[in-house]
């Protein structure tokens, strides 16, 4: 339960990140309105505003003017939605990185770029994530080692520290600046979704044997590396129009059986059956689509190949998932 408190609790999150030397975002923490609004008066834009934990959707607003941060301060305090998070807004490139930990050791597992906003070209409303590719193209093994030694290193000592330790997996989402600088703007305990979907597929070595190793502390015993695939995976997920506001659900899905691709892979997120056993959506994330290949290119055709042959009413997907990466990436904040 400790353990998760890095996750749930943003301003504890961002606290702990400063008392270790962690490389972040610069922030302030309020609960008071007059503050926090002083602060979003002098800041620079764009700023962004977190609610802790207690809130809904992803908890992030991205503000463009004081106006904005305005608002959204007294929204938060209004609805006690604090304290609140006030940081500045980095540009740079963003990956989540994956290490499964006994809490003394930890080994990596591949890099992802997750495709946040809900429209093409990194626009529309900011979702969980509207699909992943894997491993990120710009992260060579001079970066890994910095991420590794600027920030997984710090936290699993700061958690041992705080005897917050514990076993299982960290995702760490950063941010590269422009003269390759990693900065750590959240931490989850779990894998993310849909990082989840598409680092998997890579690894070679038996899941559980690994998570059993880290539970009884012995992974640096067990395993020297994991051992990763060199393919590249892409997902995309298949959502339900409307999403991530209002959306329909009991819409029949059609051609699932069509799919016969060993290098194919479907992931049920949110559907049901009825009761002639046809599969119906039941919620805003309905499948994730994975496809693995030798190159990312041909990852990707086969995933939109693939989706062709997908069909239900409403059905809604992010058209470039994997294209053109590079110029999200630099745009992207979380």
């Amino acid at each position: 339960i400790a353990f998760s408190k890095i996750e749930k609790n943003k301003s504890f999150a961002k606290k702990f990140f400063h008392k270790y030397k962690i490389p972040t975002a610069p922030f302030g923490t309020y609960d008071k309105e007059a503050p926090a609004i002083e602060h979003a008066r002098k800041a620079k834009y764009p700023l962004v505003i977190k609610f802790d934990s207690r809130s809904p959707g992803s908890g992030t607003i991205i503000c463009e003017s004081f106006n904005e941060a305005k608002n959204a301060i007294t929204f938060c305090m209004n609805n006690l939605y604090k304290p609140i998070i006030i940081e500045d807004f980095i540009i740079g490139r963003h990956v989540t990185f994956h290490v499964i930990t006994d809490g003394y050791n930890a080994l990596p597992l591949s890099s992802a770029y997750v495709y946040k906003k809900s429209e093409e070209g990194n626009s529309g409303y900011l979702t969980e994530g509207m699909g992943a590719s894997a491993p990120v193209s710009y992260l060579d093994e001079q970066l890994e080692e910095k991420i590794a030694h600027k920030i997984f290193f710090p936290l699993i000592d700061g958690l041992n520290s705080e005897k917050m330790s514990s076993c299982g997996v960290l995702k760490a989402n950063i941010i590269i600046d422009d003269k390759d600088n990693p900065y750590l703007i959240g931490i989850n305990v779990s894998f993310g979704d849909p990082e989840a979907q598409t680092i998997l597929p890579l690894l070679n070595d038996d899941l559980f044997a690994v998570m059993y190793s880290a539970s009884i502390g012995a992974l640096s015993d067990d395993y020297e590396f994991l051992n990763l695939s060199e393919d590249h995976s892409v997902c995309v997920n298949l959502i339900s129009s409307g999403y991530p506001n209002k959306f329909k659900k009991g819409q029949l899905i059609e051609g699932l059986d069509e799919i016969d691709d060993d290098s194919i892979l479907i992931f049920h997120a949110a559907t049901t059956k009825n009761i002639y056993e046809e599969t119906l959506t039941n919620g805003g994330r309905v499948l994730s689509v994975v496809a693995k290949a030798a190159t990312q290119h041909r990852a990707r055709d086969l995933v939109y190949e693939t989706i062709d042959l997908i069909r239900f009413d409403g059905m809604k997907y992010r058209k470039d998932i994997a294209k053109q990466r590079v110029l999200e990436e630099v745009k992207d904040i979380k």
